[in-house]
C-alpha cells in the first residue's frame, strides 16, 4: 500500500475548488488536531495526516500515512462528494471516481498518466475498490 494517496477535483480540465469549510466539517466528525498545513485524524487504526492548502478553498489534498480504516474509507468518501474528485495512487492500479461525468472534467495527460478510472457509487464499493487497487 502506498505512504500517500491523493485527491483532485476538476472542472473542465482546469482546478476545481472546494470550500474548505466542508472539508473540516468531514474531518471534524473524527479526534483531529490542524497543524500547519496538514489536519491530522486519529483513527483507532492510527493517526492519518490531510495535507492541504489550509486557505478558504482547496482543489486537493494528500493523505499521508494512510491505514486500512473503514473510517479512512468514508472520510475519502464523503469529501469525494464535495467535488469532481479522483482518488489516485502512485504504485495503485487504477484511480477511482464517484461518478461516471467526472471522467469529461479531468484533464487528459491525467488519464494517460493514471489509466481508466473505477466507478464508486458507494461506500462499499468505494472500499473494496481501495482493495483492488493493490491487488
Amino acid at each position: 500500500m502506498s505512504a500517500e494517496w491523493y485527491l483532485q477535483a476538476h472542472s473542465d480540465g482546469d482546478e476545481q475548488f472546494i470550500p474548505l469549510t466542508k472539508i473540516r466539517s468531514v474531518l471534524s466528525s473524527y479526534p483531529s488536531k490542524t497543524e500547519e498545513t496538514c489536519a491530522v485524524v486519529t483513527l483507532p487504526e492510527g493517526d492519518v495526516g490531510f495535507y492541504m492548502d489550509l486557505s478558504d478553498e482547496i482543489s486537493g489534498l494528500m493523505i499521508a500515512r494512510p491505514v486500512e480504516s473503514t473510517g479512512l474509507n468514508r472520510i475519502i468518501y464523503e469529501i469525494m462528494q464535495y467535488g469532481r474528485f479522483i482518488f489516485f495512487a502512485p504504485d495503485a492500479k487504477f484511480p477511482i471516481i464517484l461518478h461516471p461525468e467526472v471522467m469529461g472534467h479531468l484533464p487528459e495527460d491525467m488519464l494517460d498518466a493514471l489509466g481508466k478510472p473505477q466507478i464508486a457509487d458507494s461506500l462499499e464499493v468505494f472500499s473494496r475498490l481501495l482493495q483492488e487497487m493493490y491487488e
